[in-house]
């Protein structure tokens, strides 16, 4: 009788759980995929599974990865009873998950409600957990108690400053435990084949004219009035900019979204120098922003990746307070005036002179490879236990 081989794969889960992550995760996936010491398992969850957002599952499933699992957790609900919901149906289906099989290592990346559930079910299984882009502030969200609460679970983390690096000490974290490998984001772009204008012009049906912005505006997520009053003030603002051309994105699947695409969908009727996709995709996306000529919003995507570009990023409101800034970035208040008048400053010819060189905090080479190279060699049975490191 013959005996049968037991595999030494390192079992690994990658999470993906929005739009946004899965293009940030994607270089580190491949890397994984090609290497025969580790079997590697894309779990799928999150708004991937909402027709809303463009059931973007689909996109991942193109990829043809060796092992994917498909979690569908997520309802479209944007109060708190729904959002508790979809935390707890996540928390369920992931158990299961890890019920089935002996995983060595979870890899998350970044703040959102649903990766938290994940990360504290995998804790309760005692997995060990890779974080991606943890110690990063954004003061005027919910995200920040997630991402910090996500830090604490985890016992790789995987920075992309060093000002995050040092957050993550002042947490406990040990300091063979904690890595600057630079934006994920800015990662994927470099290994990536960017559109020319002609492709994305007729990949989007649109067609661009001699000034475009591209909108990217989510819920402030504490304050259901204040989430209409800033949006209504942002399309005001950008009213006045008549002969532009305003491209939006759906906002994220959090708490008041619904209301935000609600004045979106009723602006764009009213307005027909307008479109609105709810999801683009990286390459779509990237490949847009350099033929417009600035971004707005309050999304992180315009203090990591758009600098990227060397194009202004109008960021509003209190969302991303905290975050490290490259020069490119304007801050503005959410109102009217204010927000036409950094719109016309990013536009000026002597604030782009002045963004072509700057220092980018986030610019880093090789991000996947590197946090590859470390998880690869590490011993993962022996990273499990954590003790905390007081702050010196």
């Amino acid at each position: 009788m013959k005996r049968l081989k037991l595999s030494k794969k390192k079992k690994i889960a990658i999470i993906t759980s929005s739009r946004s992550d899965f293009y940030l995760l994607k270089n580190l996936i491949n890397l994984f995929k090609q290497d025969k010491k580790f079997e590697e398992y894309i779990v799928i969850t999150g708004n991937h599974f909402l027709k809303d957002f463009g059931y973007t599952f689909k996109d991942i499933l193109k990829n043809r990865f060796n092992r994917v699992v498909k979690l569908n957790t997520f309802k479209l609900k944007s109060d708190s009873k729904g959002i508790s919901d979809n935390f707890y149906k996540t928390s369920k289906y992931f158990s299961d998950f890890l019920n089935k099989r002996k995983i060595d290592l979870i890899i998350l990346l970044g703040d959102r409600y649903e990766i938290l559930s994940i990360a504290a079910i995998s804790s309760l299984y005692s997995i060990p957990i890779a974080h991606l882009h943890g110690g990063e502030i954004t003061y005027g969200s919910q995200d920040d108690n997630y991402r910090h609460a996500i830090t604490k679970l985890s016992h790789l983390h995987f920075v992309s400053t060093n000002k995050a690096k040092k957050r993550i000490f002042q947490l406990g974290e040990g300091k063979k435990e904690v890595f600057n490998v630079g934006s994920f984001g800015i990662d994927r772009i470099r290994n990536i084949r960017l559109y020319s204008k002609f492709e994305i012009e007729k990949k989007l049906k649109i067609k661009l004219k001699n000034q475009n912005f591209l909108i990217n505006f989510h819920p402030s997520t504490f304050q259901f009035k204040k989430n209409v009053i800033e949006i209504k003030e942002i399309l005001k603002a950008l009213k006045y900019f008549k002969n532009a051309i305003l491209i939006f994105t759906y906002p994220n699947a959090d708490k008041f979204n619904s209301l935000i695409i609600t004045e979106l969908k009723k602006f764009i009727k009213k307005n027909n120098n307008c479109y609105l996709f709810n999801s683009l995709g990286d390459k779509k996306y990237f490949s847009l922003i350099q033929y417009v000529d600035l971004v707005i919003g309050n999304s992180s995507s315009g203090i990591l990746e758009v600098p990227y570009f060397k194009k202004p990023s109008i960021n509003l409101g209190d969302r991303q307070l905290g975050r490290e800034q490259p020069a490119s970035v304007i801050n503005s208040k959410i109102k009217k005036n204010l927000i036409i008048k950094n719109i016309k400053l990013g536009l000026s010819n002597s604030f782009k002179k002045k963004i072509k060189k700057f220092y980018n905090p986030y610019l880093k080479k090789n991000t996947a490879l590197k946090t590859y190279n470390i998880i690869s060699k590490y011993n993962l049975k022996k990273i499990n236990y954590k003790k905390f490191n007081d702050f010196k």
